[in-house]
């Protein structure tokens, strides 16, 4: 990864803080005041937190800058890969609590972490 990318990273990565903050306040909502399935509960964040996340990904980190394809184009590329990557966090969420009993807001956490960088690097080239 050359100097601009990481900049870009670091730019993703610091965007994706107030997403990830409100996942972490909606899961928690969620499930400890609406007493929702911690399973449900986090795959109803993805969602919400995915269709916000296009939104700064698009208009900031890539600012959307591609002529090409039109917003639409743009939101469906997206979307298609950030559901993919989220149906991994799901089910990494989901095996790690169910195996583990870890809380569910430390594997959100650990889970969000560790697919950050997988998901720049894809949107890096969908966006572009």
């Amino acid at each position: 990864m050359n100097i601009k990318s990481f900049k870009k990273f670091i730019q993703f990565g610091l965007w994706g803080i107030p997403g990830f903050i409100l996942s972490i306040i909606l899961n928690g909502l969620f499930v400890e005041f609406f007493s929702m399935n911690v399973y449900i509960s986090f795959f109803y964040v993805l969602l919400i937190i995915t269709v916000l996340n296009f939104f700064i990904v698009d208009g900031i980190v890539f600012k959307s800058n591609n002529k090409k394809l039109k917003t639409k184009n743009r939101f469906l590329l997206f979307v298609t890969v950030t559901l993919s990557s989220r149906a991994l966090e799901w089910t990494s969420y989901s095996v790690v609590i169910y195996l583990f009993g870890f809380h569910y807001i430390l594997v959100q956490i650990g889970v969000s972490a560790t697919f950050v960088l997988a998901k720049f690097l894809i949107l890096r080239k969908v966006m572009k």
